[in-house]
């Protein structure tokens, strides 16, 4: 995802000097990133953003925590929610919102 980002002409870093922090399914996730997002997000204001809000992902056997996780986790350090006045945004994937829409229709059954 990184060098996709930087592909598109923008400059990525891992320090607090930055406009968004982007939030996505990461299975290295650990308290430097977790620092670095606080940083950005309550230091210099950067806005919120993820790529999707899945709690999991499927993979053989089972499932394994998604994007979600860390969305709570940088949530709860900043402070920020979806109803601050930085409105945080979620650029979801077609498989995310096909997958949700499975499981709406599975419980209403």
């Amino acid at each position: 995802m990184l060098a996709e980002m930087r592909a598109h002409g923008f400059e990525v870093r891992d320090d607090e000097r930055v406009r968004w922090v982007v939030i996505a399914f990461d299975r290295t996730f650990d308290y430097a990133k977790l620092n670095t997002a606080l940083a950005g997000g309550r230091g210099s204001g950067a806005r919120l953003i993820a790529t999707n809000p899945d709690r999991t992902c499927p993979v053989e056997g089972g499932e394994i925590p998604d994007c979600a996780g860390m969305i709570a986790a940088v949530e709860a350090v900043t402070g920020r929610t979806r109803g601050d006045d930085r409105r945080q945004a979620v650029a979801d994937h077609p498989r995310g919102r096909a997958r949700r829409a499975r499981r709406r229709r599975a419980t209403r059954r």
